[in-house]
């Protein structure tokens, strides 16, 4: 992917957490266990829209992908996409 021209790139593995590519580093974020999952829909928005509310307000990219994890995490403890993310850590 990073072949193709993106500075940074993160590819989400559920259960596994995410592997990441930014510049000449590569790297694995653990998954964030938050208690059992309910439904998974919206978990990767949720993932996705942490991340780059983190990278807005200037963290570094690393801590953003960790930022997505916990957010994802927080969004499968409840039913339905939107409605569960009233529960998401700030970032």
């Amino acid at each position: 992917l990073r072949g193709m021209g993106p500075r940074h790139v993160v590819v989400t593995l559920g259960a596994q957490g995410a592997a990441w590519a930014s510049g000449t580093e590569v790297g694995h974020c653990p998954a964030v266990n938050l208690g059992e999952a309910v439904d998974t829909t919206g978990a990767g928005d949720a993932c996705v829209g942490a991340l780059a509310a983190a990278l807005a307000l200037g963290k570094p990219f690393v801590d953003a992908v960790s930022d997505g994890m916990r957010a994802g995490a927080a969004a499968i403890l409840s039913p339905g996409a939107a409605s569960s993310y009233g529960a998401l850590p700030t970032v």
